[in-house]
Formats: C-alpha cells, sequence, structure tokens
C-alpha cells in the first residue's frame, strides 16, 4: 500500500456485479476461501475511503449456509475499521440469529459484535458505528437456532496508524489565550481526516460562559462538527467528540459567550491520510 493512502478497502464480489469504472482483478486464496478480489479504485474525495466488500455472490465462498457452525474470515494486517454493515438472509421461515464477532489481531479480545434476528426468508441489513477505529484480523460468524447466510460484510476502515494534532495555550505562540465574544480562526494543515476532537476549556471568572467551537470543511462554509462547552465558576472542562466517520477539517472558529474564558488545548485525531485524489491498493496476501 502506499505510505500516503490511509483509506484503503477492499471488494470481493462476482466481476459482473461491479458496474463500477476502474478496476484491477487478483486472484486470492485464503485459509477459509478462494475469490475473485476486485480491487476498485475510486476517488476519496471529502475523506471517503472505499470499501473492502465480500459477498456470498462469489460461487468461491465456500460458507454460504451458516447453521450452528462457526466460520472465520481472516483478514489483511493493519485494518483499523470504523464502520461495518452486514447483510444476512434467512434460509427457512423459522427464526435465526445471526451472531459475527469482529476480532482483535490476537484473535481473543472482541473489537465489535452483530447480531440480527432473521426469519420467514427476509433480508436484514445490521450497520454499526464505532466510536473509534478499532483494529480487527478476524471475523467469526455462526447462524443459531436454523440455518442462515451471511449476503455481504462491509468494512470501512483505515490503516491503523493515528497522527494528532495539538494545540495548547502552554505554547507562546498561542496568540488569542481569552476568548470573550470574539470569534478567532485556526487555519489547519491540509488533508486532516478527523475522527476524533478532544478540546479543554477553562472559564476565567466565577460567572458563567459557553464556549463554542466550530470544526470547518474546507471551503470554511460547512460544520463538519461543533463543540459546546457550558463553564463557571473558574473551572475546567475537557470535552471529547468521536466522529461517526472521518471528515476533512481544514479550519476551526471558536469564542466564548456571556464572559471570559480560554481554550486550554485542542486534539484533533487523524489519519495520515490524503483527502483528494484516487485511493491506492495493496494485493491482500495469499
Amino acid at each position: 500500500m502506499h505510505e500516503n493512502c490511509k483509506y484503503v478497502s477492499f471488494s470481493l464480489k462476482s466481476d459482473k456485479a461491479m458496474g463500477i469504472g476502474s478496476a484491477a482483478t487478483f486472484k486470492c486464496t485464503r485459509l477459509n476461501m478462494e475469490s475473485l478480489i476486485i480491487l476498485v479504485l475510486l476517488a476519496a474525495g471529502n475523506c471517503q475511503g472505499l470499501e473492502w466488500k465480500m459477498s456470498v455472490a462469489e460461487p468461491s465462498f465456500v460458507f454460504k449456509t451458516l447453521f450452528n457452525n462457526v466460520e472465520t474470515i481472516n483478514l489483511p494486517d493493519d485494518m483499523c475499521v470504523y464502520r461495518i454493515i452486514v447483510k444476512s438472509k434467512q434460509m427457512t421461515r423459522l427464526p435465526s440469529e445471526v451472531v459475527l464477532w469482529f476480532k482483535d489481531p490476537m484473535g481473543t479480545n472482541d473489537q465489535a459484535k452483530i447480531q440480527a434476528l432473521v426469519h420467514d426468508y427476509k433480508t436484514k441489513t445490521s450497520t454499526l458505528n464505532l466510536n473509534s477505529p478499532k483494529e480487527i484480523k478476524k471475523v467469526k460468524i455462526t447462524s443459531l437456532w436454523n440455518p442462515a447466510r451471511i449476503e455481504e460484510i462491509i468494512l470501512d476502515y483505515s490503516p491503523c496508524d493515528v497522527l494528532e494534532w495539538k494545540m495548547s495555550v502552554a505554547e507562546p505562540s498561542f496568540v488569542f489565550k481569552t476568548l470573550f465574544n470574539n470569534v478567532e480562526t485556526i487555519n489547519l494543515p491540509d488533508d486532516m481526516c478527523v475522527y476524533r476532537i478532544i478540546v479543554k476549556s477553562k472559564q476565567m471568572t466565577r460567572l458563567p460562559s459557553e464556549v463554542v467551537l466550530w470544526f470547518k470543511d474546507p471551503m470554511g462554509t460547512n460544520d463538519q462538527a461543533k463543540i459546546q462547552a457550558y463553564l463557571h465558576n473558574d473551572k475546567t472542562k475537557t470535552s471529547t467528540l468521536n466522529l461517526s466517520s472521518p471528515k476533512e477539517i481544514k479550519k476551526v472558529k471558536m469564542t466564548s459567550w456571556w464572559n471570559p474564558a480560554t481554550i486550554e488545548e485542542i486534539i484533533l485525531d487523524h489519519n495520515y491520510s490524503p483527502c483528494h485524489g484516487e485511493g491506492t491498493h495493496q494485493t491482500p496476501q495469499h
């Protein structure tokens, strides 16, 4: 994988279902399956990654039907997943519970879990947004009670390298230590796809204040995120916001209403990722 690409995904499905312009194809043999892998190269603008997608539409997917058996999918290394989508289907009129465990690299701890109750030949799509990216190496799946199958698994992820952008009023160059009805702006570096924001603010008097920070897109017009903190009595407050998916943030605007306050610290956790241009890919390990 290109060292500067941090939003990547793989797509496992039959090429007849692709219908997307630019693609590269590879044959892959893994521990539990042989699949035709189509690595779809899509633009990654606005921090949108590609999808790792596995579908039972591919004939070589060897465990289409589950019934009290536990099957394992081994994933590529360095996948920090932030969104999981699973499509499951019941194979009879009787109910089943489909369970998927998403395991850490050691295979011992659950990083995420999806349970879906299906019945009467129906299909169900389950979506799970993780509060922060988790490294997942294995997926274990089963169907309890009666036969069912996994129609599709989609993992939105980035490689697990994480950068931290930090600004503190302890730095002499931080020129607007105190805020009071003035709106100040921080211009951030390019290509910051942020998934967690931490802000430490402090009230400067005993009277209350509301500190507000707007985290803007590259055009500076739309809010990608917003933090509001209510302060009083000279106290300090730390506010943490986990974004449901990484957002490209270029500017931070901030103010304090009612009475003076300071921003003690701003921390932005982001992936080292070009937020624009074409994604690159890595051939999975056989």
